[in-house]
């Protein structure tokens, strides 16, 4: 019988590359991670810090290179990081050189509510706690506790968008008939927006008033300042 030798180098050729295939596999994912950088996308301020987050990864691990490459899932980590309260998203991914690297978006504080326990409003209008890491200068709200927080939401985007209120406005309050009226660094004047329509066109308004009033140096002698008026401001001064 006639052997075909080509039938049987080709069988042994594809049982090599079977084991080196199975051989290469196993090493990869006997394998342990380098390095875990994590990295705050467009965040100069810090709420939470690159140890918590590492914490969060490592949890009983001292180090990223006690991790076996097949232990770690990727979207189980994000789902991980995301559910922290100062955490709004994370991507998870492995780096060429055998490394992990964590993106973090953090959640971005709009003004800080005064209560039994204080906390932040964030841009999406829900609530955020303290950081013990960084502390954000942002306007104070007071409310009565029965109003939706989504209700000074608009007020609150304007006011970050401006430069001029961002800087300007420290304190917010809303009422129990959800009349809003904020006050501005340095003078002790109220100024009354009423409701929280037309908010776009009432702010120009004040910002008009302010700079004129700035100008001719008047602004101290202004008691309250309301702005719930059809195309005009009423400025009362102290008696």
């Amino acid at each position: 019988m006639k052997i075909n030798w080509n039938y049987i180098k080709g069988f042994a050729l594809l049982s090599l590359i079977v084991f080196l295939y199975g051989f290469t596999q196993q090493r990869n994912h006997a394998r342990k991670f380098d390095l875990l950088q994590v990295v705050f996308v467009k965040d100069s301020e810090k709420f939470i810090s690159a140890k918590e987050i590492e914490k969060i990864v490592l949890q009983n691990e001292k180090s990223i290179d006690k991790i076996p490459k097949d232990s770690l899932d990727l979207k189980v980590l994000e789902k991980r990081i995301d559910e922290h309260p100062l955490v709004k998203n994370a991507e998870v991914y492995l780096t060429v050189s055998g490394g992990v690297n964590v993106e973090v978006q953090q959640k971005k504080p709009l003004a800080r509510v005064y209560a039994n326990a204080s906390f932040y409003i964030d841009e999406d209008a829900n609530k955020m706690p303290l950081s013990k890491n960084h502390t954000a200068r942002v306007p104070m709200v007071k409310y009565s506790g029965q109003q939706d927080l989504g209700y000074v939401r608009g007020l609150l985007k304007e006011i970050n968008q401006d430069s001029f209120l961002k800087h300007q406005v420290v304190s917010i309050e809303v009422d129990q008939k959800k009349e809003i009226r904020f006050y501005v660094r340095g003078y002790d004047f109220e100024t009354i927006l009423g409701d929280s329509t037309a908010l776009a066109e009432k702010l120009r308004k004040f910002k008009a008033f302010y700079k004129t009033a700035f100008i001719d140096k008047k602004l101290e002698q202004y008691e309250s300042i309301k702005l719930n008026y059809k195309q005009q401001v009423v400025a009362t001064k102290k008696v």
